[in-house]
């Protein structure tokens, strides 16, 4: 199965510039959200659980969707992604 990448400069702020976050953070970040995420996104929630994102180069997180439908589903609430992960890490 071929995999989609989109690679896009994402800044995850939080409240203190100089303190970062870890892969670790991240993660339980990331399935925290997931596990938030309302109920007519279950499947989509589902799916991302699946997905690790990682930490290219602080601050800029890479996530690989599985194909091009999860692809722009995710990117349909990038912004939601955005300021949950920025919130949960910091």
């Amino acid at each position: 199965m071929k995999k989609a990448k989109k690679d896009e400069e994402v800044e995850v702020t939080n409240k203190d510039e100089n303190e970062g976050f870890t892969q670790q953070d991240l993660i339980v970040s990331w399935r925290a959200m997931c596990s938030r995420m309302p109920e007519r996104m279950h499947t989509l929630a589902q799916r991302m659980k699946n997905i690790t994102p990682t930490i290219m180069e602080y601050p800029t997180i890479s996530v690989l969707a599985d194909n091009n439908i999860q692809l722009n589903e995710m990117l349909a609430i990038k912004s939601r992604i955005r300021a949950t992960l920025a919130k949960g890490i910091a």
